[in-house]
């Protein structure tokens, strides 16, 4: 069974801009057309002398081309002479759009750097922290196909949620198309993943709560965009 649950944070507007670890550019402004900012570098704490850094994924949904000029002046509204501006949007830097794609060609397939989109809708969640991403996809590896990160890179197979077995721990863009992929691999697999959690030593809860968070920001993102930060 899998639980909706969302994290957003503050509930406030987004915007992420070039700092040394994220390059990416996230702008969304409030009801009055002024851009919020919210700067973000590596989400991380002290815990018993160790820093854990944590890995936060966001999905935006009906992503929309606009024109600049939309979020400062807005839009006609109703065919009336009602001026509002577009309270959601959305952009995506050149910066990360080339990380990503240089490191995992054509996962941003969709995704047009630094064109301002609207967005319709918006979720996020804790993947975790940068091991336990890394460890949840080595077991999704194991789920999948048998193999481990490694394997799949190496032998650059094809199959069920390779472009997220073989993405980044810790940033990186997925596009509307690679992300309607997933979403229908996560489906396709629901019950047989539902299966492997109950046999693994802890009752695999934590990984069958994050499958199905991947699930739903995947399919957020198959008509937008997801981001992992």
């Amino acid at each position: 069974m899998c639980h909706f649950r969302e994290e957003f944070r503050d509930g406030a507007p987004y915007r992420l801009h070039s700092v040394k670890t994220f390059s990416a550019s996230l702008l969304q402004s409030d009801a009055d057309g002024k851009a919020d900012s919210y700067s973000h570098g590596p989400l991380s704490h002290a815990k018993g002398g160790c820093d854990v850094v944590g890995v936060d994924v966001l999905a935006f949904g009906t992503l929309r081309k606009i024109n600049p000029a939309l979020i400062e002046y807005g839009a006609l509204v109703d065919g009336k002479r009602n001026w509002k501006p577009i309270p959601n949007w959305v952009k995506f830097v050149w910066a990360e759009i080339e990380f990503t794609e240089q490191n995992w060609p054509g996962r941003t397939d969709g995704i047009v750097p630094d064109q301002i989109y609207s967005f319709g809708d918006k979720r996020s969640f804790r993947a975790g922290g940068t091991g336990g991403f890394y460890n949840w996809r080595q077991m999704l590896a194991r789920f999948a196909l048998g193999m481990s990160i490694e394997q799949v890179r190496k032998k650059g197979v094809d199959g069920p949620f390779v472009e997220l077995i073989d993405f980044g721990d810790t940033r990186g863009i997925i596009g509307p198309r690679v992300a309607a992929k997933l979403a229908s691999d996560f489906m396709a697999h629901r019950a047989r993943a539902e299966v492997f959690a109950a046999e693994l030593a802890d009752g695999g809860n934590d990984w069958l709560w994050r499958y199905c968070e991947w699930r739903q920001s995947c399919e957020m993102a198959a008509d937008g965009a997801l981001m992992l930060f």
